[in-house]
């Protein structure tokens, strides 16, 4: 349904206009990027009819190549595959909790926050390293004592 409700608007604002292709981004609890390719241009198949075309998954997520700062690698090499998937764990839905965590824990030590928020913040139980972020239970966020900022 979502993806119906973002395709319409601009399937129906490119009426009348000609391109050459579409692009789709998705970007939820991971990320990916697909696009329209003409068949002949696909040069790992050669039996794809050639008046047709694909969608193709260009897989964004392991885009490598995104400005990284020193938390966004502390982060990458607490997760159970560092340095894969880059990208999609500095934006995505699917680690924004831990990353979050991580960046005002970073704070709290940083004497950003009030003393009394600082000492909530640190005291916040961290993710499990090496473990899949994705699958981090939701009772430790149920668990973690209430931080006013």
């Amino acid at each position: 349904m979502i993806l119906l409700q973002l395709f319409l608007p601009a399937n129906q604002a490119s009426i009348g206009h000609d391109y050459d292709s579409f692009i789709g981004y998705i970007l939820g609890t991971g990320t990916n990027t697909c696009y329209i390719e003409n068949n002949p241009n696909i040069l790992k198949n050669k039996s794809l009819d050639s008046s047709k075309s694909q969608i193709i998954n260009i897989e964004s997520g392991n885009f490598s190549l995104a400005p990284r700062t020193d938390l966004d690698h502390r982060f990458d090499n607490a997760t159970s595959n560092p340095g894969s998937h880059t990208f999609e764990k500095m934006i995505s839905g699917g680690y924004f909790g831990p990353l979050c965590l991580l960046v005002l824990k970073n704070c709290g030590r940083r004497r950003v926050f009030t003393s009394d928020t600082a000492s909530g913040i640190l005291a916040l139980e961290e993710y499990p390293p090496r473990k899949s972020i994705c699958l981090w239970p939701i009772q430790h966020l149920l668990a973690a004592p209430l931080v006013h900022l």
